[in-house]
């Protein structure tokens, strides 16, 4: 609702948008935590100090941010942008089709 009120979209384009941005925009805050987890199963790095373990990890995930975020968008948003603008457009659809059918038995009775 937010997008129709404050821009001249429509409902349908706007559920549209949301459905392929959402997926797409989570993954600038997943694509650091995982590498976090990655970088802390792989290089545990018991003998460096707090603040020089984050500090190492910082730069880790600075490093790897940009192509790891890149490749987690390009495998999601087909699948869960594109496939999910499609998937309710045919579930809706197929649910008019199934109202006019229902409708078309209740008008012959």
């Amino acid at each position: 609702e937010i997008l129709m009120d404050r821009t001249s979209m429509t409902q349908q384009k706007s559920l549209s948008l949301s459905q392929f941005l959402c997926p797409v925009l989570t993954q600038v805050f997943a694509t650091p935590l995982q590498l976090a987890g990655l970088d802390f199963y792989n290089r545990p790095m018991r003998k460096m100090s707090y603040a020089e373990a984050i500090l190492e990890r910082s730069r880790f995930i600075g490093q790897n941010f940009s192509n790891v975020m890149t490749a987690r968008i390009v495998r999601m948003a087909p699948a869960y942008g594109i496939g999910g603008i499609g998937n309710t457009y045919f579930r809706n659809e197929w649910r008019n089709v199934l109202i006019r059918r229902e409708m078309k038995k209740i008008d012959e009775t």
